[in-house]
């Protein structure tokens, strides 16, 4: 899974990252920038959700970034003011997914009211609060499809999907328990 965020927000990237572990229970670490976005991926790397993409940032960044068909995620999580009934996006073989929003605009609320040290959106409350532990019911609990066309293949493939990242995950845990006590023994201040 990568997670991109608006270069804008540059100052909260440690926090997010915070955040996408407390959310996912699954570390993720900056791997550099595309365009208009810091790119965050979870580690370990193509084995955890490698078939999603969750996006933060204005519309005008996302649209372009979307568009210019160098995104290998099949589903695309989008947090931005842009509406799911606009048909801004269409992209053949991706599910595009849109926060929950009013009147067109996500709510961006002062984090510090809810425990945060960054402003924090609606999408995102509801993906820290939800008691879901599977990653695609968390986001699809929070999310709207917005071609519903991809309903059938996506519960498919994700099925799929799921069952052979299982494996992956369970092969490399003992990995992963060593590269975080290397990473925090190492690289604490």
């Amino acid at each position: 899974m990568r997670y991109l965020l608006q270069k804008e927000n540059a100052a909260e990237q440690k926090l997010r990252l915070q955040f996408l572990f407390d959310v996912f229970k699954i570390w993720f670490v900056a791997v550099g920038t595309e365009e208009n976005f810091f790119v965050f991926q979870s580690f370990p790397f193509s084995s955890w959700e490698p078939d999603v993409m969750l996006i933060y940032g204005h519309n005008y960044h996302i649209l372009p970034y979307l568009m210019n068909g160098s995104v290998p995620e099949k589903y695309i999580y989008i947090i931005s003011c842009m509406d799911a009934d606009s048909n801004l996006i269409s992209i053949p073989g991706k599910c595009i997914y849109y926060d929950s929003k009013s009147e067109s605009t996500t709510n961006i609320m002062y984090g510090a009211d809810f425990g945060f040290d960054f402003d924090i959106t609606d999408a995102e409350l509801n993906l820290y609060n939800s008691k879901l532990t599977n990653a695609k019911e968390k986001l699809n609990s929070v999310f709207y499809l917005s071609v519903p066309s991809c309903r059938k293949k996506e519960d498919s493939t994700w099925t799929n999907s799921l069952r052979s990242s299982h494996l992956t995950i369970s092969s490399i845990s003992l990995f992963l328990e060593q590269f975080i006590c290397f990473f925090a023994k190492n690289y604490t201040t």
